[in-house]
Parts: C-alpha cells; structure tokens; sequence
C-alpha cells in the first residue's frame, strides 16, 4: 500500500474561502455528496480543516474507494520510499498522475452538480483517493451509496 501523496494549495479566493459551514450550507453539500456517492457506488467524506475550524479556508471532500478498486480504476499508487513517502519515478509523474483523478472527476461533472446544489460559492476541493491514502485521518460520512 502507499503512503500519503503530496498536493499544493490552491491560489486564495476571498470571496469563495474562509466561509462558515452553515447548516443550510452542510445540508446542500450532504445532498451534493449523495449524488456523488450514488453516482460512484463509494462513500463520500468531509475530510480536513472543515472537521477543526470555525471558518475553514474550503472544504475537502474526498471519494475514497477500496485501494483495490482504485488500483484497477486508476493504474498502481506510486511506490513508498523508506521513509514511507511515495516516490514519483520522475518529477512529472505526480502532476501527471493527479492530473487524470482530476479529469476523471471534471468529466463526471462534479464540480457542476455542486453549482446545481447552490455550493459554487464556497471553495469546495474534491479528490477521488484510494482508502490507503490518509487512513488515520479524521473524516465524516457525509454520503454512502445507496442501495440500487
């Protein structure tokens, strides 16, 4: 299994970040979720700084698939080093690598479902990752697939 993966922080957006997690909001982005999670066949969560602070600079939500199925779906995790980081054989394979969970999930339309739901105004960051990646953190169920 691989370690955690390395991600940059997006440029700010005063007017999409540090916004409170409202409760009206929280029902729209569970709504939001439920849609991904039918959608996917895979629970949906509320991971990061939104689980800890009052005003949250955005919300990470994150698919997380069995590593398995991630594997299988999206091509083998990257390698760990000794240190228990993944290794990337060269600098380019993690942009590239993240780059395709991205397209997989703008060609889904997800980003446009969260408009539809009236989260477009807060920064909403959406990864699709495999249960291997950050098991000992914090999450909340925000949506599991339901049965078909």
């Amino acid at each position: 299994m691989s370690g955690e993966p390395i991600l940059g922080k997006a440029h700010a957006e005063p007017h999409r970040d540090y916004k409170l997690l409202t409760w009206p909001r929280f029902l729209r982005l569970r709504a939001w979720a439920q849609r991904m999670a039918d959608h996917e066949h895979a629970s949906v969560y509320l991971v990061g700084s939104a689980l800890t602070k009052r005003r949250p600079r955005d919300l990470d939500v994150s698919i997380i698939l069995p590593h398995d199925r991630f594997v299988a779906q999206f091509g083998p995790v990257p390698r760990e080093d000794p240190n228990g980081e993944p290794h990337w054989e060269d600098p380019g394979s993690m942009a590239n690598y993240m780059q395709r969970l991205h397209l997989y999930l703008y060609e889904r339309r997800y980003p446009w479902w969260a408009e539809d739901m009236h989260v477009r105004y807060t920064r909403v960051d959406l990864k699709i990752c495999p249960d291997s990646w950050w098991p000992e953190n914090d999450k909340l169920l925000l949506a599991a697939p339901r049965e078909a």
